[in-house]
């Protein structure tokens, strides 16, 4: 039995048996372990949505009735919490994180006892999460959640053992057709062993079974054809066909690679030729008009005598778009400027809620739309240009005005998150279509409705915003769902400390 084992371990058959093993083995090891982290991840996730879930429930519901000071039904509502499955802890706290009613009653009065659980929250037996208590613009506190995780424990218990039976059947099943096909594919061979042997000793009448088209078959043949210089001619054969097929991969891999980098240098090409074309287009019909409109009413002035009113009525127009025709040239220009990275700005200490209550002052004198802030008592200071700054907000305050029906009422407001200042302006207008919300910021680019075709512009009002805030190390973003307005805001990072608003 040891020397039948010997000789199957030490022939080709076995080394090939072999081979596959490890190879299984080694796919079984990753893909439990693969199936393993996957199934943690999941739990994880999962547990997180039910976690944040329930907090948001909480929150809403403790909110809504630590305003009208029912405290009773607040501790309903903890006592009710606790009957669903895996909560084992609810906490309300005070701003300063003191409990005011918990399910652990031992706590109440006393500083919070629980810490929210990390990244590693499956590694222990209770989750722990805060949710901040705002409701309706009232900061009430916070709620804290515990929850059991004894049943994800369970779950990815069972999660591994299902695996790593599956998998296991899998592997065996993987040997068993291996074994099979490699009597299949050796067979063939052993034959033609048979046969050479029998050449070797002398038999040259004794030929091999051609029995395919394939290299097997070519083997044979060459059996056949050569005798007993067979092994070295096959071997030398072999290795040069080997040779010219990595050659062939090699330039041919190489030949892919230039060409996917043709066609993507072409891509490239078309667009900088479409964007170039954009530009003249929409350069030549924003000069035009203005330009047919100074034209055409200085050659009235100049061909009629006409009444004074109507003479100053016609040069107020050209002077309009005169300033038009400018503010065109500088957009042009400041765009050329961020797109080649010679955007100069001078950077001091910006008062963003003095600034913003300036330019609403100003805006309210010639605009017929109401302009409400929302500003917390204090705010920090930014470092940037201040010039540059108006000019992002008096972009976003005209664009809320022009789409938002005459009279409506326009929300700004300011706040501080994450280390930085953030604006946010809401208009009341029809919003922007969910495809179009990726392009807002492009350059020219003007939304598809009736507002926007009303309305003339160069379409790179917003596209100069976005690269001034960029140019202060900030971000800006747009929030809209159409037919309900959108929401444009903008954040640049703080540098010091908050002064008053």
């Amino acid at each position: 039995m040891n020397a039948q084992f010997s000789r199957l371990f030490h022939s080709y058959k076995g080394k090939w048996l072999i081979a596959i093993f490890s190879v299984c083995f080694m796919m079984l090891f990753l893909l439990i372990i693969d199936r393993v982290v996957i199934a943690r991840q999941f739990l994880y996730q999962r547990e997180m949505q039910d976690v944040n879930h329930v907090g948001t429930l909480l929150v809403n519901f403790i909110g809504d009735n630590l305003l009208q000071h029912d405290t009773n039904d607040v501790r309903r509502i903890i006592k009710n919490s606790l009957e669903q499955p895996d909560i084992s802890l609810v906490s309300v706290l005070d701003t300063n994180k003191i409990v005011r009613f918990s399910s652990r009653e031992g706590t109440i009065g006393k500083p919070n006892p629980f810490i929210d659980s990390g990244i590693d929250a499956l590694n222990g037996n209770q989750y722990y999460k805060t949710f901040p208590l705002n409701y309706e613009n009232h900061y009430l506190g916070f709620v804290q959640v515990g929850f059991s995780l004894a049943k994800i424990r369970q779950n990815l218990s069972a999660s591994f053992y299902r695996v790593l039976i599956i998998e296991s059947l899998l592997f065996c099943t993987i040997l068993f057709f291996a074994w099979r096909i490699t009597e299949s594919l050796l067979r063939p061979l052993l034959e033609m062993k048979d046969v050479s042997n029998k050449i070797a000793n002398g038999n040259f009448s004794i030929r091999a079974n051609v029995t395919s088209h394939d290299s097997i078959g070519e083997l044979a043949e060459a059996l056949n054809n050569m005798a007993l210089q067979l092994g070295d001619l096959t071997d030398n054969m072999k290795i040069r066909i080997q040779e010219a097929t990595d050659d062939l991969k090699i330039s041919n891999n190489q030949l892919i690679e230039k060409t996917r980098q043709l066609e993507h240098s072409n891509q490239k090409l078309r667009e900088l030729d479409q964007l170039k074309s954009d530009f003249v287009s929409m350069v030549s019909h924003e000069l035009k008009t203005p330009l047919t409109s100074i034209i055409g009413f200085s050659k009235t002035l100049l061909s009629l005598a006409l009444p004074e009113e109507q003479r100053t009525k016609y040069l107020k127009i050209i002077e309009d778009e005169g300033k038009r025709l400018a503010l065109l040239i500088e957009q042009y220009l400041d765009i050329s400027k961020i797109e080649a990275g010679k955007f100069i700005m001078k950077t001091e200490p910006v008062d963003m809620v003095s600034l913003i209550k300036e330019l609403i002052e100003r805006h309210q004198l010639r605009s017929d739309h109401s302009v409400t802030l929302e500003a917390p008592p204090r705010v920090s200071l930014i470092r940037g240009d201040g010039e540059h700054i108006k000019r992002v907000i008096i972009n976003l305050l005209d664009n809320a005005c022009k789409y938002s029906p005459a009279g409506a009422s326009i929300l700004v407001s300011i706040g501080e998150q994450n280390g930085a200042v953030f604006v946010r302006v809401k208009d009341r207008g029809p919003g922007i279509k969910k495809e179009e919300l990726h392009r807002i910021f492009e350059k020219f680019f003007r939304g598809s409705n009736e507002i926007s075709e009303r309305n003339r512009g160069s379409g790179l009002g917003l596209a100069i915003a976005k690269g001034i805030v960029e140019a202060h190390k900030g971000s800006i973003w747009v929030e809209s769902e159409y037919g309900k307005g959108a929401t444009f805001g903008f954040s640049i990072p703080i540098i010091a400390a908050s002064v008053p608003a």
